[in-house]
Protein backbone atom coordinates (compact mmCIF):
# COMPACT_ATOMS: atom_id res chain seq x y z
CA UNK A 1 0.00 0.00 0.00
CA UNK A 2 2.99 2.30 1.02
CA UNK A 3 4.43 1.93 -2.60
CA UNK A 4 1.21 2.24 -4.26
CA UNK A 5 0.09 5.50 -2.24
CA UNK A 6 3.50 6.95 -3.24
CA UNK A 7 2.87 6.14 -6.90
CA UNK A 8 -0.72 7.84 -7.17
CA UNK A 9 0.74 10.91 -5.75
CA UNK A 10 3.68 11.12 -8.36
CA UNK A 11 0.75 10.05 -10.86
CA UNK A 12 -1.29 13.23 -9.20
CA UNK A 13 1.77 15.59 -8.74
CA UNK A 14 2.56 14.83 -12.77
CA UNK A 15 -1.07 15.85 -13.72
CA UNK A 16 -1.07 19.02 -11.67
CA UNK A 17 1.67 19.80 -13.38
CA UNK A 18 0.29 19.22 -16.52
CA UNK A 19 -3.21 20.82 -15.74
CA UNK A 20 -1.42 23.57 -14.06
CA UNK A 21 0.55 25.61 -17.06
CA UNK A 22 -2.11 26.34 -18.94
CA UNK A 23 -4.40 27.25 -15.39
CA UNK A 24 -1.48 29.73 -14.81
CA UNK A 25 -1.36 31.02 -18.20
CA UNK A 26 -4.56 31.96 -18.07
CA UNK A 27 -4.35 33.91 -15.02
CA UNK A 28 -1.23 35.71 -16.69
CA UNK A 29 -2.09 39.51 -16.97
CA UNK A 30 -2.24 41.37 -19.99
CA UNK A 31 -1.34 44.68 -19.81
CA UNK A 32 -2.82 47.00 -22.75
CA UNK A 33 -0.82 50.04 -24.36
CA UNK A 34 -1.97 52.41 -26.33
CA UNK A 35 0.36 53.76 -28.89
CA UNK A 36 0.76 55.32 -32.23
CA UNK A 37 1.31 52.12 -35.29
CA UNK A 38 4.81 52.81 -36.43
CA UNK A 39 5.89 52.62 -32.74
CA UNK A 40 4.58 48.87 -32.53
CA UNK A 41 5.48 48.21 -36.01
CA UNK A 42 7.63 45.64 -37.66
CA UNK A 43 10.58 48.11 -37.44
CA UNK A 44 9.40 50.32 -34.44
CA UNK A 45 10.93 50.23 -31.00
CA UNK A 46 7.60 48.17 -29.65
CA UNK A 47 8.74 44.45 -30.70
CA UNK A 48 11.82 44.80 -28.46
CA UNK A 49 9.49 46.58 -25.53
CA UNK A 50 7.06 43.69 -25.64
CA UNK A 51 9.78 40.69 -25.96
CA UNK A 52 12.17 42.14 -23.23
CA UNK A 53 9.31 43.26 -20.80
CA UNK A 54 7.18 40.06 -21.12
CA UNK A 55 10.71 38.35 -20.14
CA UNK A 56 10.83 39.82 -16.70
CA UNK A 57 7.18 41.03 -15.87
CA UNK A 58 5.53 38.18 -16.03
CA UNK A 59 2.65 39.09 -18.18
CA UNK A 60 1.32 39.66 -21.74
CA UNK A 61 2.28 42.83 -23.43
CA UNK A 62 -0.51 44.18 -26.08
CA UNK A 63 -0.36 46.95 -28.44
CA UNK A 64 -3.87 48.79 -29.50
CA UNK A 65 -2.63 51.09 -32.11
CA UNK A 66 -4.00 54.18 -33.88
CA UNK A 67 -3.35 55.63 -36.92
CA UNK A 68 -1.97 58.89 -35.08
CA UNK A 69 -1.87 60.28 -32.06
CA UNK A 70 -4.57 62.75 -32.38
CA UNK A 71 -6.88 59.94 -32.97
CA UNK A 72 -5.33 57.71 -30.17
CA UNK A 73 -6.14 61.09 -27.47
CA UNK A 74 -9.37 61.65 -28.50
CA UNK A 75 -10.42 57.83 -28.05
CA UNK A 76 -8.92 57.83 -24.81
CA UNK A 77 -10.51 61.11 -23.82
CA UNK A 78 -14.04 61.28 -25.25
CA UNK A 79 -14.79 57.29 -24.13
CA UNK A 80 -13.35 57.78 -20.80
CA UNK A 81 -13.52 54.61 -18.81
CA UNK A 82 -15.67 52.43 -21.38
CA UNK A 83 -11.74 51.80 -22.89
CA UNK A 84 -9.55 49.34 -21.59
CA UNK A 85 -5.94 51.23 -21.24
CA UNK A 86 -3.32 50.70 -18.93
CA UNK A 87 -0.44 53.01 -20.51
CA UNK A 88 -0.25 55.38 -23.05
CA UNK A 89 2.75 55.46 -25.04
CA UNK A 90 3.51 58.46 -27.93
CA UNK A 91 2.05 61.88 -27.27
CA UNK A 92 3.47 65.22 -26.40
CA UNK A 93 2.57 68.50 -24.94
CA UNK A 94 1.20 69.79 -27.80
CA UNK A 95 -1.38 67.23 -27.82
CA UNK A 96 -1.65 66.04 -24.10
CA UNK A 97 -1.68 69.29 -21.79
CA UNK A 98 -2.21 69.62 -18.35
CA UNK A 99 -6.61 69.79 -18.89
CA UNK A 100 -6.10 66.15 -20.86
CA UNK A 101 -3.73 64.87 -19.23
CA UNK A 102 -6.39 64.85 -15.69
CA UNK A 103 -8.72 63.02 -18.57
CA UNK A 104 -6.50 60.12 -19.91
CA UNK A 105 -3.88 59.98 -17.26
CA UNK A 106 -2.96 59.44 -13.51
CA UNK A 107 -0.34 60.26 -11.80
CA UNK A 108 2.31 57.74 -11.86
CA UNK A 109 3.87 58.01 -8.51
CA UNK A 110 8.04 57.85 -9.34
CA UNK A 111 8.93 59.86 -6.70
CA UNK A 112 11.40 62.77 -7.32
CA UNK A 113 14.90 61.28 -6.16
CA UNK A 114 14.25 58.06 -8.56
CA UNK A 115 13.10 60.56 -11.45
CA UNK A 116 16.51 62.21 -11.11
CA UNK A 117 18.70 59.15 -10.96
CA UNK A 118 17.00 58.31 -14.48
CA UNK A 119 19.14 61.93 -16.45
CA UNK A 120 16.00 62.39 -18.03
CA UNK A 121 15.74 65.13 -20.57
CA UNK A 122 13.65 68.08 -19.73
CA UNK A 123 9.42 66.86 -20.01
CA UNK A 124 8.88 65.06 -16.90
CA UNK A 125 5.86 66.22 -15.01
CA UNK A 126 3.36 64.60 -12.59
CA UNK A 127 1.54 62.68 -15.32
CA UNK A 128 4.35 62.18 -17.92
CA UNK A 129 7.37 60.69 -18.90
CA UNK A 130 10.01 61.14 -21.37
CA UNK A 131 11.13 58.40 -23.50
CA UNK A 132 12.38 59.52 -26.87
CA UNK A 133 13.03 63.16 -28.07
CA UNK A 134 13.54 64.38 -31.81
CA UNK A 135 14.09 67.82 -33.81
CA UNK A 136 11.91 68.73 -36.54
CA UNK A 137 13.55 68.79 -40.03
CA UNK A 138 12.74 69.12 -43.75
CA UNK A 139 14.46 65.47 -45.49
CA UNK A 140 15.88 65.62 -48.81
CA UNK A 141 17.99 63.60 -51.41
CA UNK A 142 21.42 65.65 -52.34
CA UNK A 143 20.84 64.36 -55.59
CA UNK A 144 18.12 66.86 -55.93
CA UNK A 145 19.22 69.60 -53.80
CA UNK A 146 23.23 70.70 -54.30
CA UNK A 147 21.78 73.85 -52.14
CA UNK A 148 19.01 73.22 -50.40
CA UNK A 149 16.61 76.16 -48.83
CA UNK A 150 17.91 78.01 -45.64
CA UNK A 151 15.25 78.91 -43.76
CA UNK A 152 11.49 79.61 -45.25
CA UNK A 153 12.00 82.47 -47.17
CA UNK A 154 14.18 80.57 -49.33
CA UNK A 155 11.83 77.27 -49.20
CA UNK A 156 9.34 79.61 -50.65
CA UNK A 157 11.12 80.56 -54.15
CA UNK A 158 12.93 76.78 -53.92
CA UNK A 159 11.77 74.64 -56.76
CA UNK A 160 10.73 72.01 -54.92
CA UNK A 161 7.65 70.16 -53.20
CA UNK A 162 6.78 69.45 -50.02
CA UNK A 163 5.12 66.43 -48.73
CA UNK A 164 3.41 68.17 -45.34
CA UNK A 165 1.23 66.59 -42.42
CA UNK A 166 -1.77 67.34 -41.18
CA UNK A 167 -1.13 68.95 -37.99
CA UNK A 168 -4.95 68.75 -36.39
CA UNK A 169 -4.01 64.82 -35.79
CA UNK A 170 -0.07 64.35 -36.08
CA UNK A 171 2.56 65.36 -33.77
CA UNK A 172 5.04 65.67 -36.59
CA UNK A 173 2.15 68.03 -38.28
CA UNK A 174 1.85 69.75 -35.21
CA UNK A 175 5.46 70.54 -34.54
CA UNK A 176 6.02 71.69 -37.60
CA UNK A 177 2.73 74.58 -37.44
CA UNK A 178 4.77 75.66 -34.58
CA UNK A 179 7.91 75.99 -35.87
CA UNK A 180 6.63 77.72 -38.70
CA UNK A 181 5.01 80.07 -36.05
CA UNK A 182 8.16 80.56 -33.82
CA UNK A 183 10.09 81.25 -37.03
CA UNK A 184 7.48 83.49 -39.09
CA UNK A 185 5.85 84.94 -36.54
CA UNK A 186 2.35 86.55 -37.39
CA UNK A 187 3.61 85.91 -41.28
CA UNK A 188 2.67 82.28 -41.13
CA UNK A 189 -0.92 82.81 -42.64
CA UNK A 190 0.86 84.06 -45.48
CA UNK A 191 3.37 81.56 -45.45
CA UNK A 192 0.65 78.67 -45.67
CA UNK A 193 -0.91 80.45 -48.65
CA UNK A 194 2.05 80.68 -50.56
CA UNK A 195 3.68 76.96 -49.75
CA UNK A 196 0.12 75.61 -50.73
CA UNK A 197 0.76 75.96 -54.16
CA UNK A 198 4.13 73.69 -53.95
CA UNK A 199 2.22 70.95 -51.42
CA UNK A 200 2.06 67.78 -52.96
CA UNK A 201 -0.26 66.23 -50.02
CA UNK A 202 -0.87 66.90 -46.16
CA UNK A 203 -1.00 63.13 -44.92
CA UNK A 204 -2.32 61.95 -41.57
CA UNK A 205 0.03 60.08 -40.09
CA UNK A 206 4.20 60.24 -40.79
CA UNK A 207 4.23 56.80 -42.17
CA UNK A 208 2.65 58.02 -45.31
CA UNK A 209 4.22 60.73 -45.65
CA UNK A 210 7.67 59.06 -45.26
CA UNK A 211 6.56 56.41 -47.48
CA UNK A 212 5.28 58.61 -50.18
CA UNK A 213 8.91 60.65 -49.90
CA UNK A 214 10.75 57.45 -50.53
CA UNK A 215 8.80 56.17 -53.39
CA UNK A 216 9.10 60.04 -55.35
CA UNK A 217 12.90 60.21 -54.43
CA UNK A 218 13.25 56.67 -56.69
CA UNK A 219 11.89 58.63 -59.70
CA UNK A 220 14.46 61.58 -58.78
CA UNK A 221 12.02 63.97 -58.40
CA UNK A 222 12.49 66.79 -55.72
CA UNK A 223 10.49 66.63 -52.90
CA UNK A 224 10.79 67.20 -49.34
CA UNK A 225 9.12 65.74 -46.41
CA UNK A 226 8.55 66.80 -42.81
CA UNK A 227 10.79 64.54 -40.53
CA UNK A 228 13.03 64.71 -37.85
CA UNK A 229 16.51 65.67 -38.00
CA UNK A 230 17.90 62.29 -36.95
CA UNK A 231 15.53 60.08 -40.40
CA UNK A 232 19.20 60.56 -42.13
CA UNK A 233 20.74 58.45 -39.83
CA UNK A 234 18.12 55.71 -41.03
CA UNK A 235 19.55 55.96 -44.61
CA UNK A 236 23.07 55.94 -43.51
CA UNK A 237 23.62 53.18 -41.06
CA UNK A 238 21.15 50.53 -42.28
CA UNK A 239 21.05 51.40 -46.44
CA UNK A 240 24.76 52.98 -46.15
CA UNK A 241 23.20 56.14 -47.92
CA UNK A 242 24.71 59.44 -47.14
CA UNK A 243 22.66 61.73 -50.17
CA UNK A 244 19.35 61.46 -47.94
CA UNK A 245 19.49 64.35 -45.26
CA UNK A 246 17.87 66.39 -43.20
CA UNK A 247 17.80 70.54 -44.43
CA UNK A 248 19.49 72.57 -41.57
CA UNK A 249 17.94 76.08 -41.33
CA UNK A 250 20.23 78.92 -40.19
CA UNK A 251 17.22 80.78 -37.67
CA UNK A 252 16.78 77.31 -35.83
CA UNK A 253 14.46 74.35 -35.21
CA UNK A 254 11.72 72.95 -33.27
CA UNK A 255 11.68 70.08 -30.81
CA UNK A 256 9.66 67.41 -29.85
CA UNK A 257 10.04 65.09 -26.52
CA UNK A 258 7.44 62.18 -26.71
CA UNK A 259 5.98 61.20 -23.39
CA UNK A 260 4.10 58.39 -21.94
CA UNK A 261 2.25 58.18 -18.93
CA UNK A 262 -0.21 55.43 -16.74
CA UNK A 263 -4.09 55.24 -17.65
CA UNK A 264 -6.31 56.46 -15.68
CA UNK A 265 -8.39 53.46 -16.58
CA UNK A 266 -6.07 50.91 -15.61
CA UNK A 267 -7.02 48.26 -12.82
CA UNK A 268 -2.82 47.27 -12.54
CA UNK A 269 -1.16 50.12 -11.80
CA UNK A 270 2.20 48.24 -10.58
CA UNK A 271 2.54 47.00 -13.69
CA UNK A 272 1.76 49.42 -15.65
CA UNK A 273 4.30 51.73 -13.63
CA UNK A 274 6.72 48.83 -14.29
CA UNK A 275 6.70 49.00 -17.97
CA UNK A 276 6.88 52.89 -18.04
CA UNK A 277 9.59 52.68 -15.70
CA UNK A 278 11.24 49.99 -18.06
CA UNK A 279 11.00 52.25 -21.16
CA UNK A 280 13.46 54.29 -19.16
CA UNK A 281 15.87 51.35 -18.64
CA UNK A 282 19.43 50.94 -20.81
CA UNK A 283 17.66 47.81 -22.95
CA UNK A 284 15.02 50.18 -24.63
CA UNK A 285 17.66 53.56 -24.61
CA UNK A 286 19.99 52.05 -26.11
CA UNK A 287 17.72 50.58 -28.77
CA UNK A 288 15.67 53.93 -29.31
CA UNK A 289 18.49 55.66 -32.08
CA UNK A 290 18.46 52.40 -34.43
CA UNK A 291 14.63 52.09 -34.29
CA UNK A 292 12.30 54.60 -33.00
CA UNK A 293 14.95 56.77 -34.46
CA UNK A 294 15.22 59.29 -32.42
CA UNK A 295 17.78 60.41 -29.58
CA UNK A 296 17.08 58.18 -26.56
CA UNK A 297 15.51 60.14 -23.06
CA UNK A 298 17.97 59.49 -21.20
CA UNK A 299 21.30 61.42 -21.15
CA UNK A 300 23.94 59.10 -20.57
CA UNK A 301 22.47 56.99 -23.01
CA UNK A 302 25.56 55.70 -25.75
CA UNK A 303 24.33 56.63 -28.84
CA UNK A 304 25.77 55.56 -32.31
CA UNK A 305 28.69 57.16 -34.44
CA UNK A 306 26.49 58.57 -36.77
CA UNK A 307 24.56 60.77 -34.19
CA UNK A 308 27.94 61.46 -32.13
CA UNK A 309 29.70 62.83 -35.08
CA UNK A 310 26.83 65.21 -36.28
CA UNK A 311 25.70 68.62 -35.30
CA UNK A 312 22.16 69.11 -33.45
CA UNK A 313 20.43 71.87 -34.92
CA UNK A 314 20.14 75.21 -33.19
CA UNK A 315 16.69 74.72 -31.08
CA UNK A 316 14.03 77.63 -31.45
CA UNK A 317 10.79 77.50 -28.63
CA UNK A 318 7.20 78.58 -28.27
CA UNK A 319 6.13 79.73 -24.68
CA UNK A 320 3.94 76.56 -23.66
CA UNK A 321 1.21 79.37 -22.38
CA UNK A 322 1.37 80.57 -25.95
CA UNK A 323 0.89 77.79 -27.16
CA UNK A 324 -2.16 76.71 -25.33
CA UNK A 325 -3.70 80.22 -25.21
CA UNK A 326 -3.44 80.04 -28.77
CA UNK A 327 -2.74 77.21 -30.98
CA UNK A 328 -6.57 76.84 -32.12
CA UNK A 329 -6.50 79.88 -33.66
CA UNK A 330 -2.96 78.95 -35.11
CA UNK A 331 -4.75 75.17 -36.91
CA UNK A 332 -7.56 78.33 -37.98
CA UNK A 333 -4.81 80.20 -39.91
CA UNK A 334 -3.37 76.87 -41.35
CA UNK A 335 -6.48 75.44 -42.34
CA UNK A 336 -7.80 78.77 -44.16
CA UNK A 337 -4.27 78.84 -45.76
CA UNK A 338 -3.44 75.69 -46.97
Amino acid sequence: MRYFFYGFLAIFSLNLAIINPAQTADKIPTLLVHTYSSFAGEYGIGPLVKREFEAICQCRVKYITHNNVGEMVNKLANLGSSLKADVVVGYDETFVNDKIATKILQPHQIDTLELENMHLVSGANEYSLPFDRGVFALIHSTKNYPNPPRNFNDLLTSKDKLILIDPRVETVGRGFLYWVRADMGDNMGDFFKKISKKTITYTKNWDEAYGLFLELIKKDQPVMVVSYWSSQFYHEITEKRTDIKAVIFDKGHYAQTELMGVSKNTTQFALAQKFVKFMESPVVQRAIPTTQWMMPAVITTPIPREYATASEPRIITLNNNDIFENKNQWLKIWQKNK
